[in-house]
């Protein structure tokens, strides 16, 4: 998951770049820091878990069953 995560934060800063809202320095500290590796890592971690966990709590609210 690393590897797609890192190609999504990628696209996703040179859209930051294009806009104009962050600047090419910053994304190049960022992502030559091997805490960001790591800290993406968890982010995207927490995202699924997140996701998982609502899918759980509204399939149990709407009563679905296997």
């Amino acid at each position: 998951m690393g590897p797609l995560l890192r190609i999504v934060a990628r696209v996703a800063a040179g859209v930051l770049i294009g806009r104009g809202w962050v600047s090419l320095d910053t994304v190049d500290q960022v992502f030559n820091d091997p805490a960001s590796d790591a800290a993406f890592e968890i982010i995207a971690g927490g995202i699924v878990w997140v996701g998982t966990e609502g899918f759980y709590l509204l399939a149990k609210r709407l009563g679905w069953r296997t």
